[in-house]
């Protein structure tokens, strides 16, 4: 610029190029520092109150108005969300799952006819994901069902499950045992127990109050795309009972919940009807809990716990620290005979730690229905590894204005040492319900 503004005018341009390029200078200078002034400082309080100043302003050098999803924009607007914004932090990655996906991912083969996959033994099944690819949803729900995100085995007890009135707070208290073991796809050991047929073990045990104890589910997850065995304990009859195949998608008794949605999706990606992969960017998400969602029924009331506002209306909102993370936009459309006509995940877009950061559930008749919050920190595992972790959620009924949280508490554990199977098989669900 300064060269033109010379060849113009020439003597008197000599003398007053010198100027104009220190002018400019000190232009770009200040338009630097002034956006530098838009970055949020660590710590700043989003609310219905600020998020229309805020979200022209950045957070790690993005745009808040950019990070958040049109759902979080509607939830803050009206019901009460608040989010304390911090930079991003790094993702805790399990090494024995990294190097088990080096080791086996190039075997795994997708069929696009039938939308399964073939020769997987563990680790992250599509560690590369095609944007382009028409069926990126698919391996991306894969990797989420079979990359034993949290571990080999949990045992989570006791889980909160909190019930929530919009308008007068807390309404009931359950609390359960949940446990689960992987056969396929450890990161531990050998990678396959048994046979390979059977995936996963789950079982899950009312522990309080009185009429739920010792009322429990055994539940197995196959290697392929069959349905899962379900087994209920009847506490009457003092005998396992199995239920339909069916009930993968059911509504989980006393909750908000419906079965595919525990961890914010549960279930086989050919068991809908499509996975469409919509996008992926940078959105908020809570993956460092500070403080952790936990709660200590020894040293706390539960209207105290860090993390929840159960005094204000609507008495569901977590108050929690979110960040920029990576992740997918999924489009998920169940068969007809589901409860949903569709629903929208979020979900990381890291292969390792696929964690299902929140979804949005719609009816039948395509109207919002239900909005889950997931809550993750990081824990020290079994093996003395920092990992993902789970910790509990939210699920947002919006038509009835009412809530379901599930809430972690201290004596979770991921990988506990020396672990047994038969800890967890159905003859285990016989012995724990008495």
């Amino acid at each position: 610029m300064t060269n033109g503004y010379v060849q113009k005018h020439g003597r008197a341009g000599r003398a007053l190029a010198p100027w104009l390029g220190m002018l400019l200078l000190s232009v770009l200078q200040c338009g630097v520092t002034a956006a530098r002034a838009e970055e949020v400082a660590a710590g700043t309080v989003m609310s219905a109150q600020n998020i229309d100043e805020l979200k022209s302003k950045t957070l790690a050098g993005v745009s808040i108005g950019q990070l958040l999803t049109e759902r979080q924009e509607w939830v803050i607007k009206n019901h009460g969300l608040k989010m304390m914004l911090y930079p991003a932090s790094e993702l805790p990655e399990d090494p024995s799952k990294l190097e088990r996906t080096r080791q086996y991912s190039n075997q795994v083969r997708f069929d696009a006819a039938t939308r399964r996959v073939a020769g997987f033994v563990a680790g992250a099944p599509f560690p590369e994901i095609d944007e382009a690819d028409p069926n990126a949803g698919d391996k991306v729900v894969y990797n989420q069902a079979y990359g034993a995100i949290y571990g080999d085995v949990n045992v989570f007890s006791p889980m909160m499950v909190v019930t929530i009135g919009g308008e007068k707070g807390i309404e009931t208290v359950n609390t359960y045992r949940f446990a689960r073991f992987y056969l396929l796809g450890r990161n531990s050991g050998e990678p396959t127990m048994g046979d390979g047929t059977r995936r996963i073990l789950q079982t899950f045990i009312g522990l309080s109050p009185e009429d739920i104890r010792g009322s429990g589910t055994f539940q197995v997850r196959y290697g392929d795309a069959r349905f899962d065995d379900v087994y209920v304990y009847v506490r009457s009859l003092r005998r396992v009972r199995r239920l339909s195949s069916g009930s993968w998608a059911d509504p989980v008794q006393g909750t908000d919940l419906l079965q595919d949605e525990l961890f914010g999706l549960n279930a086989h990606p050919t068991w809908y009807k499509q996975v469409k992969l919509i996008e992926k960017r940078k959105v908020l998400a809570i993956v460092h809990g500070d403080p952790p969602f936990m709660w200590d029924p020894d040293k706390a009331k539960l209207a105290d716990i860090p993390g929840m506002d159960f005094k204000n209306a609507p008495h569901w909102q977590p108050v929690d620290r979110w960040e920029p993370v990576d992740a997918y936009k999924l489009e998920i459309t169940p068969e007809a005979t589901h409860l949903l006509s569709r629903k929208i995940v979020w979900m990381s877009a890291s292969p390792y730690s696929p964690l299902v950061l929140s979804s949005e559930a719609f009816d039948k008749k395509g109207e919002f229905w239900r909005y889950t919050i997931n809550r993750f920190s990081v824990a020290r595992n079994g093996r003395g590894q920092d990992v993902m972790y789970f910790a509990g959620n939210i699920t947002q009924d919006y038509q009835r204005m009412h809530a379901t949280a599930l809430v972690s508490t201290p004596s979770w554990v991921i990988d506990p040492p020396g672990a047994r199977v038969e800890e967890f098989d159905i003859e285990a669900l016989k012995r724990l319900v008495q």
